[in-house]
């Protein structure tokens, strides 16, 4: 499963959009087909450091090269899953108690809990 967070966009005049980061997991090369945001893509190119490669795995630092129509649709923080992958979930039940309003009073201490249940 094939898994990069977006970490910046690149817009590029008669190549497409370049999306960079870290691969999280999985590998990545010319010609799969990824999803963004629910939107199928494809890659059309690799590159590590100004070098155009075949293939990416987990841990490298890579640009993903993608036709125009993908500029909607990336954006900074967005997660590139690999085809038939299941995407990320939206919030996770840790997520969701900490972003609950808690009324506090004056003398009490907000407490974050981090445990399962």
């Amino acid at each position: 499963m094939f898994e990069l967070t977006v970490e910046d966009v690149l817009r590029i005049k008669k190549r497409g959009v370049v999306a960079t980061g870290r691969v999280a997991s999985g590998t990545v090369g010319v010609g799969d087909r990824v999803v963004v945001g629910g939107t199928p893509l494809v890659v059309t190119g690799v590159e590590m450091f100004r070098k155009k490669v075949d293939s990416a795995s987990a841990g490298d630092t890579v640009g993903l090269l993608f036709d125009d129509a993908a500029h909607e649709v990336l954006t900074r923080g967005a997660v590139i899953t690999g085809d038939g992958s299941a995407p990320p979930a939206a919030s996770s039940p840790a997520a969701e108690h900490l972003g609950r309003q808690i009324g506090l009073g004056g003398s009490q201490k907000q407490r974050r809990w981090f445990g399962r249940g």
